[in-house]
């Protein structure tokens, strides 16, 4: 059910954020600055890791992949580069264990909330990335000849 409420996107390759302005906006002014960026910074680092898990499942060389993740997160995310050495963090953490490590990771940040009931409400979303992310990998891994 909450999958549903999702927005599609129709914003070009690397322009989600950018078409979602106003609504990062209020995130932004509920938040404020300081904890927005936080919140915002360990969503890319996520995305970034489920990134790695769909190019290693998918088969791509570790060299290879490092290089499509250095080249794709100042792409994806307005330049930014650190986030794939940020990513190791996640590293260790089993899939089915990662929404709820990525929500104990955020509760912190915002100073409030129940882990738990965050997990839920983000599942379905992180599992559409999941699901996205294994299409890029089938066809990064193509892409590469392996």
């Amino acid at each position: 059910m909450l999958a549903a409420l999702v927005p599609v996107s129709d914003a070009p390759l690397g322009g989600y954020e950018a078409s979602r302005t106003a609504e990062l906006g209020r995130w932004q002014n509920t938040f404020g600055d300081t904890v927005f960026q936080r919140v915002r910074r360990e969503a890319q680092v996520v995305a970034m890791f489920l990134g790695h898990r769909a190019l290693t499942q998918a088969g791509v060389p570790q060299n290879i992949m490092m290089e499509v993740l250095q080249e794709a997160a100042p792409l994806a995310f307005s330049g930014e580069r650190g986030m794939v050495l940020e990513m190791t963090r996640y590293v260790g953490v089993p899939e089915e264990s990662l929404v709820t490590a990525l929500c104990e990771n955020i509760v912190p940040v915002v100073g409030h909330g129940d882990a738990d009931a965050l997990a839920a409400a983000l599942a379905p979303l992180v599992d559409s990335v999941k699901e996205e992310l294994t299409v890029m990998a089938t066809i990064a891994k193509a892409g590469t000849g392996f």
